[in-house]
C-alpha cells in the first residue's frame, strides 16, 4: 500500500469519525425561537388633539376654497363661521357641530335659496369623522366634492373613512383621484401602503411605504408599516434599518422592539435579536410572556443558566402561561444536559403550578423529574417513576423516551432500541423518537437502519426540520459510502 493511499484512507477514517460526532446537530427539535409577543395591529393614526397646535395648524390648512390658487374666494361669511366654528372645536367638538349645523338650518329657513358653500361642507365633515360618525362624514365630503370637485383634501379625508372601514376598493379610488388632482403626496402613498397590507399585497405595500418615506421622513407610523411590509418580503435588512431608527428615537414603545426583534429571528441572526430583547428588557419594556422567548433564544446558544433565569422570569407574572408551554420550556432546557440548572427550573414549576395541575398534566411533572434524577445520576429513583408512569399508561410517549435515553446512556442498546421504537408509535414524540434512535444506531455505525428511520422522520417532519434531516440521510450515506472503500 504506497503512502498516499495510506493518507486517503486516514483522512476517510477521521470524515467518518466527523460526520459520526457531528450528526444530527440541530435535528433534535432545538429551542425555536417563537416570534416576540405583540400584536401587529394595522390601523390608521387619526389621532384628536385639540390642544396640539401641530392638530389645530393641519386642521385649519386644510381647507381649499379661497386658500389654494386657483381656487375660488372664500366668501366673507364663509370665514366667519369658520373661524367661530374652529374657535369652538377647541373646547369641544359637538359644541362646534351643533353651532355650524343650526347657522345652515337658520340660514336656509331665511333663504331656502341658500346652499352651504363646499368648506362649510368639508367643515361639517370633518367634525363628524373626529366625532366617530363617518356616514355622516362621509355625505359631507361628497357634497364638497359636488360643489368642487378638485377638493383634494376630501378625497384624502374620504380615504381615510373608507380605510377606517377597511374598504380599500374606495379608498384606492380616492387617493388615486386626489393624486391625479393635487400631484405626489405621501399621506395618500401611506394609505396606498395600508389598503394593500390589509390585501395582503406585500410588494406593493411595501413600494408605497417607500413613496410615502419619500415625502414624510419621520412618520413613525409610516416607518412602523414600512417595516411590517418589508419582513413581510423578506426585505430583512430593510424592515432591520427602519426599524433600528424607529428604537433610536422611540425607546419607550415596545411594539419597534417586537418588528425589530422579530426582524432579526426571521433573519437567523440570533445574537442581534437578544441584544434588543435584552434592551427591552432593561427598559423594564418586557412583560413576563416574553420571558419564553428570551429563554429559548438562550438555549440555542447553550447558556442554561441565562435560559433557566429567564423561564423562570416567564412563570413570574399575575397570569400563568399554559402548563403546556411550561413543559416545553423544560424539554428545551433539558437538551442542554445542565442538570442542576434544569432542576432549579423543575421545581420552579412544581411550586407554581403544584395546586392547578391533575392526570396528564402530574404525569408530565413526574416525567420530568425522572428526567432531572437520570442526569443527576440517580437511577434507582428515575426508573422507578418512569415504570410506575408506564404501568398507569404504557403509551406514554415521553417516558418512554426518556427510559430509551437511560438505556442508551448504560449501553444497553437492545433496550434502548426497543423503548424508541415504541416511543415512535406515539404521535408527540415520534419525530424525536425516529431521530434519537438514528443517532444511537449512526454512532453504531449501523448506517443503513439510521437512514431508514431518518427517512421515515423527514417524511413527518415541518419543512424547516426536514431540511436538517435531508443533510443528515445525506452525511450518513457518505459515511457509508466511506466506509465501504475501507
Amino acid at each position: 500500500m504506497t503512502v498516499s493511499t495510506t493518507n486517503n484512507l486516514l483522512h476517510q477514517n477521521l470524515a467518518v469519525a466527523s460526520i459520526i460526532s457531528c450528526l444530527f446537530m440541530g435535528s433534535s427539535l432545538q429551542a425555536q425561537p417563537v416570534l416576540l409577543e405583540g400584536e401587529i395591529g394595522l390601523k390608521l393614526d387619526q389621532v384628536i388633539d385639540l390642544n396640539n397646535p401641530e392638530f389645530l395648524r393641519e386642521f385649519y390648512g386644510s381647507f381649499e376654497v379661497g386658500l389654494t390658487p386657483g381656487a375660488p374666494a372664500m366668501a366673507t361669511r364663509d370665514q366667519v363661521i369658520i373661524s367661530v366654528t374652529l374657535g369652538k372645536s377647541a373646547e369641544s367638538l359637538q359644541a362646534a357641530l351643533d353651532f355650524i349645523l343650526a347657522d345652515v338650518a337658520t340660514t336656509k329657513n331665511a333663504d331656502p335659496e341658500y346652499s352651504p358653500s363646499a368648506n362649510v361642507d368639508y367643515a361639517i365633515g370633518e367634525l363628524y369623522q373626529f366625532s366617530n360618525r363617518p356616514k355622516a362624514a362621509e355625505n359631507y365630503y361628497l357634497q364638497a366634492i359636488q360643489k368642487y370637485p378638485a377638493y383634494v383634501t376630501a378625497y384624502t379625508r374620504l380615504m381615510e373613512l373608507y380605510l377606517s372601514q377597511e374598504n380599500c376598493d374606495k379608498a384606492v379610488a380616492m387617493g388615486k383621484k386626489a393624486l391625479e388632482i393635487g400631484g405626489a403626496s405621501g399621506y395618500v402613498f401611506r394609505g396606498f401602503g395600508y389598503c394593500y397590507l390589509l390585501e395582503e399585497d406585500d410588494s406593493a405595500a411595501l413600494n408605497a411605504f417607500r413613496m410615502a418615506k419619500s415625502f414624510s421622513p419621520d412618520d413613525k407610523n409610516d416607518d412602523y408599516y414600512h417595516a411590517v411590509a418589508a419582513l413581510n418580503m423578506r426585505a430583512y435588512d430593510e424592515a432591520i434599518a427602519v426599524l433600528d431608527e424607529l428604537v433610536a428615537n422611540n425607546p419607550g414603545e415596545f411594539k419597534f422592539y417586537t418588528l425589530l426583534v422579530n426582524a432579526f429571528l426571521a433573519k437567523g441572526d440570533t445574537d442581534h435579536a437578544l441584544q434588543n430583547l435584552e434592551l427591552a428588557r432593561r427598559r423594564g419594556l418586557l412583560k413576563p410572556a416574553n420571558y419564553t422567548l428570551l429563554g429559548n433564544i438562550y438555549v440555542q446558544k447553550e447558556m442554561a443558566e441565562a435560559a433557566s433565569a429567564a423561564y423562570i422570569t416567564a412563570l413570574d407574572g399575575d397570569e400563568l402561561p399554559p402548563f403546556s408551554v411550561a413543559s416545553q420550556n423544560f424539554r428545551y432546557l433539558a437538551r442542554l444536559e445542565e442538570w442542576q440548572v434544569t432542576e432549579n427550573y423543575h421545581a420552579k414549576i412544581r411550586s407554581t403550578y403544584d395546586d392547578q395541575l391533575s392526570g396528564e398534566d402530574l404525569t408530565a411533572l413526574k416525567v420530568m423529574q425522572a428526567r432531572v434524577l437520570i442526569g443527576l445520576e440517580k437511577p434507582t429513583e428515575a426508573t422507578s417513576l418512569l415504570r410506575e408512569v408506564l404501568e398507569a399508561d404504557p403509551t406514554n410517549g415521553y417516558a418512554l423516551i426518556s427510559l430509551a435515553n437511560y438505556y442508551r446512556q448504560q449501553r444497553d442498546f437492545e433496550r434502548a432500541n426497543l423503548h424508541f421504537q415504541w416511543a415512535a408509535k406515539e404521535p408527540e414524540v415520534a419525530l424525536q423518537a425516529l431521530t434519537s434512535n438514528a443517532q444511537m444506531l449512526a454512532e453504531q455505525e449501523a448506517w443503513q437502519p439510521a437512514i431508514d428511520l431518518l427517512v421515515k422522520a423527514r417524511d413527518m417532519a415541518p419543512t424547516a426540520t426536514r431540511q436538517i434531516i435531508e443533510k443528515n440521510i445525506r452525511a450518513i450515506e457518505n459515511a457509508l459510502n466511506v466506509t465501504e472503500l475501507l
